[in-house]
């Protein structure tokens, strides 16, 4: 669902559900990525600007 992060997954009953879960979780790798050293350009290019 998410062309830079291709592990991630989320599973819902319906289609809406599922793609907000994905969003969501996304985001959250996101957050921790830039909490910690890893080297993470938040809407930088190739970053799919439409799940931040």
């Amino acid at each position: 669902m998410c062309v830079e992060f291709p592990s991630l997954s989320w599973l819902a009953d319906t289609p809406e559900k599922a793609l907000k879960g994905i969003r969501n979780l996304v985001a959250d790798v996101l957050s921790d990525m830039g909490k910690t050293t890893d080297n993470c350009q938040l809407g930088g290019p190739g970053l799919s600007d439409s799940l931040i």
